[in-house]
């Protein structure tokens, strides 16, 4: 008797790894069929896809930002350190005429790098000698060279501008923002949000521009409207994803990222692991909308894609946050919609007809003191903080609203009356 349970008992454990085997088996054959469709959704499946070419070498930005990079870590420790602060208070509109003066100072005392920023932003292309995987450290220090060469360089706008040098102000701010298109060289998500981070920052920038300068508000209505040009379309929530599936596969080529580099048949499991993963991509991919502003159907779209990769065995976790994605370009929309309002708002001295807030779906609010006019969108939470500016520093309230702060205008109709 004992003899049959044990046979039975090894029977029924050995039907069931044959299950297993050839169930996963089946899995890591679709690969090639997954690989096929995801070409003809228009996704690059290799890191060579994923490369920019370069034809002509002079366009290429990369020396310039290795010599940002080298002259900003040359920079002494006390002295960059300042600069970061005079960069962030310059950003937030709360560098005073002093603090606007080091920081001119600064910049004087580091002509090189402003030049080598300069030379980047004219650059047509970017190119990196690898392509972002999520460790790489050599591309870590480039997108922060980016990232604090367009902090910079916003700062130094912002104080031009308080001090009412528009053009001098506009020109920098254009290298801003030609320098963040570096960011999408790779069609990455990771790199789309950069981008869209620069890109509220920037709004943010020309913000305290146009408070600055209260006596010319048709004047500050177009600044605002030649810079929404200069940003271009936005990028859809498909956009931000095209790219994911290349560095997802390269992850999992990775036996040490992967884990299974001592797992036996690890190779094995790496294969299901890409099937697995881009079945997932494939299936959720079709249904994103290529509408930049329908993000609610992305959204539903994204979050039943994470949910079922981080149920799923083997390859969850390759695919797991993604629906992160809409935060971010929901907050890139409200500042689209903020800017533009607030130019209406200084042509006409109108605060009807207010485009829709992408995190409430109902209009943009509105907040009047006895010194300006705040439009505001009620931001990621959703609530209503009465026109509440976000805050910065390790106690900030994590709870705030995208403020758009305005000089007070007299509507059109009362200025035609008196004339």
């Amino acid at each position: 008797m004992a003899v049959i349970l044990v046979l039975t008992s090894c029977g029924i454990l050995g039907g069931a790894v044959f299950w297993a085997g050839n169930n996963l088996d089946s899995k890591a054959r679709s690969l090639h069929f997954h690989l096929e469709e995801a070409h003809r959704l228009g996704m690059p499946t290799t890191l060579a896809e994923l490369q920019v070419h370069i034809k002509d070498p002079a366009e290429d930005a990369l020396p310039d930002l290795e010599k940002v990079y080298a002259l900003l870590t040359a920079i002494p420790t006390e002295e960059r350190a300042e600069l970061q602060m005079l960069s962030r208070k310059g950003m937030r509109g709360r560098a005073s005429k002093t603090d606007r003066q080091l920081l001119y100072n600064v910049i004087e005392n580091h002509p090189k790098l402003f030049a080598a920023l300069k030379s980047a932003s004219q650059k047509t292309a970017c190119s990196v000698p690898e392509v972002e995987t999520w460790r790489h450290r050599r591309l870590s220090q480039f997108w922060t060279t980016i990232r604090e060469g367009i902090r910079l360089l916003n700062a130094k706008g912002v104080a031009l501008g308080q001090d009412h040098d528009l053009k001098g102000s506009e020109a920098v701010f254009r290298e801003s923002v030609n320098l963040a298109s570096h960011f999408v060289a790779q069609p990455s998500y990771l790199q789309m949000a950069r981008r869209s981070s620069a890109e509220i920052e920037l709004q943010r920038c020309i913000e305290r521009v146009v408070y600055a300068n209260q006596e010319k508000p048709v004047e500050m209505a177009s600044f605002i409207e030649r810079f929404q040009e200069l940003f271009g379309a936005m990028p859809s929530a498909a956009d931000m994803m095209r790219g994911e599936p290349p560095l997802m596969l390269e992850a999992l080529s990775d036996p040490k990222r992967t884990g299974l580099e001592n797992v036996p048949a690890g190779d094995f499991f790496a294969q299901v692991g890409k099937s697995g993963a881009l079945e997932i991509w494939n299936r959720y991919f079709r249904k994103l909308p290529e509408d930049p502003e329908d993000l609610n159907g992305a959204e539903t779209v994204l979050i039943a894609m994470d949910t079922e990769a981080r149920d799923t065995d083997f390859y969850g976790r390759y695919v797991d946050g993604y629906d992160g994605v809409i935060p971010a370009l929901r907050d890139q929309l409200a500042r689209r919609r903020l800017a533009s309002a607030a130019a209406k708002y200084l042509k006409t001295g109108a605060l009807d007809d207010l485009p829709e807030d992408p995190h409430s779906a109902k209009p943009l609010l509105t907040k009047q003191t006895a010194r300006s006019v705040i439009l505001y969108s009620v931001g990621r939470d959703g609530v209503d903080h009465n026109a509440k500016e976000r805050e910065f520093g390790p106690k900030a309230s994590p709870t705030y609203d995208l403020l758009f702060r305005l000089p007070l205008v007299k509507p059109a109709s009362q200025t035609n009356g008196r004339s």
